[in-house]
């Protein structure tokens, strides 16, 4: 199956206490039935929890205008602890027929700022403290593709090194 990149949004204080407004492109993604103005939909997180979110549509207006309601959407910002400034991602993935589409999603925080590139983790990911050197594989890290092309194999070496150090010292946000 192939993975799409629906979008990124950072959050404002309104998508956390309210409800989150998604870009209109989006909706090419889901197959809303016609006559109505909302749909139900489940996205997996990073580690495999499903979520159950309601996308709906603004019935007034020019255009369009999406959201996630806030009765779905209210519970996923509460486990995951985000505060403004955290961004959520949303994936679609579709078979060859388009048929089956399954969708993924990504709560993520900014902790640091590394040679140019935002580096952002996942909130929820356990960090080990004490006699244990964190490894690579105990966080989740991001980095933005589109800033991600000018960074060479030195560069993610040190990346990965200080990544360690951070999970080693428990700093979840600077």
């Amino acid at each position: 199956m192939e993975q799409i990149h629906l979008f990124t949004k950072k959050l404002k204080p309104t998508h956390i206490n309210h409800t989150l407004s998604v870009p209109t492109h989006v909706l090419l993604a889901f197959q809303i039935p016609e006559g109505t103005h909302m749909m139900r939909f489940e996205a997996v997180d990073a580690i495999d929890n499903v979520w159950r979110f309601c996308l709906s549509i603004r019935q007034t207006g020019v255009y369009p205008k999406p959201a996630l309601l806030r009765s779905s959407w209210f519970r996923f910002v509460k486990q995951k602890g985000l505060v403004p400034n955290d961004r959520v991602v949303f994936f679609m993935e579709k078979d060859e027929t388009n048929e089956l589409r399954s969708y993924t999603v990504r709560a993520q925080r900014k902790v640091i700022r590394l040679m140019g590139q935002d580096i952002w983790v996942d909130p929820e990911t356990p960090v080990r403290r004490g006699g244990h050197r964190g490894s690579s594989s105990d966080s989740f890290a991001y980095i933005d593709a589109a800033d991600a092309s000018n960074i060479d194999y030195a560069a993610q070496d040190e990346y990965r090194e200080k990544c360690d150090v951070y999970t080693f010292l428990g700093i979840s946000r600077l």
